[in-house]
């Protein structure tokens, strides 16, 4: 074999096994074109074979001590941690300070809002969801959580983002996804079951930070095939959860009004000291963006920034079928403390 077969051969080998750090670092839309390359539109969860679940822990709440805040939450290694019953205010008065201190901002409403017919007039049954809405000023915020947000525990703070939803049956309302930044989350309407991978699985799992970590195309088994341990986590209202970066996460939401506060932190040193792998792909989507383009403050904002990436991301396998594993990974729900 030539030189110049060897040379293929090793660029093959990177194709294949970097293929994700590859993408992360195309311009548009050939990132997009490699992906639908390297990844079939057609599959479904059997596809996966028989999936065993990963092993699964849960959370035990911790009580804040005599003479703490909310800075207490933070975890010098980034691990999760759940502080139970911290805020502890009157849910109406909340919903109608919020109302008043957001009037007139506007969120980008999902609507899974089913018509039900009802012999005369249609009427609706409330299913909406927001989410990482950065439109709530920070002393509103820590005016409801009651502490200033900005300085808390000394990090660095970037900013809260609101997630509201009022759906009619519990749902699976968000997709594995992570950022490389900590995050300190106030839940104050309703109940939200959180799922959480390690930074040590997110970098076995191909995956492409925009600037939050999105998991190339996989089946629900495909996915759960490649995690080793989920850590579940039940949020109620009034509990406070911390999480570091690359912490992985998908969300289940219980029925009803639900409403929470995402305060975000940068947290640089957390980022350097977790696999290298993923801190070398956000350093190459920081440098790619810097010389050719912007990143949206929300997930929802990157539609126009990546293209076709971000929507193939987010909808490659819509329709890959009902996963028994999945299945019974989010009733897990049941036995969190």
């Amino acid at each position: 074999m030539g030189r110049r077969g060897s040379v293929g051969l090793v660029l093959l080998g990177i194709l294949y096994y970097f293929h994700d750090a590859v993408i992360t670092v195309l311009p548009k839309p050939v990132d997009d074109l490699l992906l639908r390359c390297l990844y079939p539109r057609e599959k479904v969860n059997t596809n996966a074979g028989d999936v065993h679940l990963p092993h699964i822990t849960y959370a035990r709440p911790i009580a804040l001590e005599d003479g703490e805040d909310l800075s207490a939450a933070f975890d010098p290694r980034g691990y999760p941690k759940l502080l139970r019953n911290v805020v502890a205010r009157d849910q109406d008065a909340i919903v109608a300070y919020l109302a008043e201190r957001n009037a007139g901002r506007t969120m980008r409403m999902l609507d899974y809002t089913e018509a039900i017919e009802s012999g005369a007039p249609r009427r609706l049954a409330s299913a909406l969801y927001a989410g990482f809405e950065a439109i709530t000023d920070a002393d509103a915020v820590a005016e409801v959580v009651g502490v200033d947000i900005t300085e808390l525990g000394g990090r660095d703070y970037r900013l809260n983002q609101l997630f509201t939803s009022n759906f009619a049956n519990g749902t699976a309302s968000a997709a594995l996804h992570c950022a490389p930044i900590d995050s300190v989350v106030v839940q104050l309407v309703g109940t939200k079951t959180w799922y959480f991978v390690a930074p040590d699985d997110l970098k076995d799992i191909p995956a492409t930070p925009m600037p939050t970590f999105f998991a190339f195309p996989h089946t629900d088994d495909e996915l759960l095939a490649r995690v080793r341990h989920v850590h579940v986590v039940k949020q109620r209202p009034g509990d406070v959860l911390y999480f570091g970066p690359s912490w992985c996460h998908a969300v289940w939401t219980e029925p009803g009004p639900n409403v929470m506060f995402n305060m975000r932190y940068n947290a640089p040193h957390l980022v350097k000291a977790g696999p290298r792998y993923l801190f070398w792909k956000v350093m190459a989507r920081i440098l790619k963006n810097n010389i050719r383009q912007k990143s949206g403050i929300n997930p929802q904002d990157n539609k126009k920034f990546y293209g076709r990436l971000y929507e193939d991301l987010m909808s490659y396998y819509a329709d890959c079928g009902r996963s028994d594993a999945a299945e019974a990974l989010f009733a897990a729900r049941h036995k969190a403390p």
